[in-house]
This record gives structure tokens, C-alpha cells and sequence, in this order.
């Protein structure tokens, strides 16, 4: 998951996995409440259905979370008599059952659109940067980062991953400090050539 347009595609497609849950959800909701009761949705299925909507939109949320930030995702204001909260819409997707005067599902479901909108866009100009003799250069000098990314919490994982990246950090030095000096001789000796 090295390159920027994978993990950009992975974020898309996470939050198209919420995105689906969340509709599922509400679709499977009617709502109840009136003049005086707060209006919110409950299920119009099965208890054991409802627990898996359920299950399966917060699991989906968790995954869309850092897509949701990472694309551009901004977040609502519900006021109330006494107080005003900020609300995320896939952190806080529950308020649009609980609170949907406020919070309501097509304000959700239009936060994620955008968001998946931006990640689109974000890939499309990923994969453009990725191409040629460019892209090849910038993946070679991402190797130490995605090498870190890569472990996993163990320590003895992170130490052997440190070590390795510096001296993958000091190999991509070396080789972008050959590339630099030979693109410099290159330079100059189609300068002499020429003049």
C-alpha cells in the first residue's frame, strides 16, 4: 500500500462501505415522535436484523473515519435549548436515528458523497503524479516511510523497522545524492556540448 493512489482508493472504498451500511440502516428505520415528543428512527425490522445494521454501520464507520478527515470531511453543528455540539457525521451517524431534526440521514449521507467526491478527484490525480520517470523516483524515496507504516505494534517489529530505515533513509540519500550529481553532470556537459 505504498503508493499514494492505493491508499487514496483504499479510503474511497471505505467510505462507500459506510456509505452502503448507512443507507441500509436507515432504510430498514421508520420514524416515530411528533409535536411532543422528539421525532427519531426506530427499527422496522427484526431486533436480530437491527443489531447487524447496526453492527455493520459503526464497524464501517470506524473503517471510514480517517478516509472521512483525510477527503476533505467537515463536520455539523446540533443546538439544543441548553448547548451546542459539533458532530461528525461517521463518528456521530447515530444522532441521525436519535436527533434526525437535526442530524438528518440525507445531511449524512451527503457529507460522505462529497468526501467520496474529493477522494476520487484525489486518486485520479495520484495515479497522473505516479507516471513516468517522476513517480518512479518519489516511490523509491517513500520506501523508509512505507516501511514504518508497514509494522505492526510489536516492539521488537518498530526496532527492527527503525533500524532498517535508517538505513533505508541513508541509502535513499546516498542514491538521490548520485541522481542529483549526475543530473548536474548531465547539465553541464550538454552546456559544453552546445556553447
Amino acid at each position: 500500500m505504498g503508493k499514494p493512489s492505493a491508499r487514496i482508493e483504499q479510503q474511497g472504498e471505505r467510505l462507500n462501505e459506510f456509505r452502503r451500511a448507512f443507507i441500509e440502516l436507515i432504510n430498514a428505520a421508520k420514524p416515530v415522535g411528533g409535536e411532543w415528543d422528539l421525532p427519531r428512527l426506530v427499527p422496522n425490522v427484526s431486533n436480530d436484523k437491527w443489531s447487524q445494521l447496526q453492527r455493520d454501520t459503526a464497524i464501517a464507520a470506524g473503517a471510514a473515519q480517517e478516509a472521512y478527515g483525510a477527503n476533505g470531511g467537515g463536520t455539523f453543528t446540533m443546538r439544543n435549548a441548553a448547548y451546542m455540539t459539533t458532530v461528525n457525521p461517521i463518528a456521530n451517524w447515530h444522532y441521525a436515528l436519535e436527533r434526525p431534526d437535526e442530524l438528518k440521514p440525507q445531511m449524512v449521507v451527503s457529507a460522505v458523497d462529497l468526501a467520496i467526491g474529493q477522494a476520487r478527484t484525489r486518486h485520479e490525480n495520484a495515479v497522473q503524479n505516479e507516471r513516468g520517470l517522476v513517480g518512479i523516483i518519489a516511490t523509491f524515496l517513500r520506501w523508509p516511510q512505507t516501511l514504518r507504516e508497514a509494522v505492526g505494534p510489536s516492539w521488537t517489529q518498530r526496532t527492527a523497522a527503525s533500524a532498517l530505515g535508517v538505513v533505508g533513509q541513508v541509502i535513499v540519500g546516498a542514491v538521490a545524492a548520485a541522481l542529483g550529481t549526475a543530473l548536474v553532470w548531465g547539465v553541464v556537459e550538454v552546456w559544453n556540448t552546445w556553447f
